[in-house]
């Protein structure tokens, strides 16, 4: 796929939507699972649409009884896929190589959506 067909590729769509690169990324701070209650602990994952979008895609897997149709309990547990994985190491690397071209965050308006937020 190319951007010159107009097409983007279904990850990239992910991504752009509010609140999945700050759950990858804090479920990767986390060593790769946590409960729902540590996600949110991390102020992250509060709505649970990006969960279900992340475990469609095969980003994440639910682990536990029950279905996403219905409000997870706070002990549901969520696990980075290898394809998740993958995603979060490409965020990384795409970072550092800005940072190695002179690019820094503090200049960045939007660097900010990259970081899992904490809960204050």
């Amino acid at each position: 796929m190319s951007d010159r067909d107009g097409v983007r590729p279904p990850t990239l769509d992910l991504i752009a939507q509010p609140g999945v690169v700050e759950i990858l990324l804090a479920l990767h701070g986390l060593g790769g699972a946590a409960t729902l209650a540590q996600l949110r602990g991390e102020g992250v994952a509060h709505q649970t649409s990006q969960l279900r979008r992340l475990v469609g895609s095969g980003h994440l897997q639910r682990h536990g009884t029950g279905s996403l149709d219905l409000e997870p309990d706070d002990q549901s547990t969520f696990t980075l896929t290898p394809v998740g994985k993958g995603v979060v190491r490409t965020l990384y690397r795409i970072c550092q190589w800005g940072e190695q071209r002179g690019w820094h965050q503090d200049r960045n308006s939007r660097w900010h959506r990259l970081w899992p937020r904490r809960a204050t």
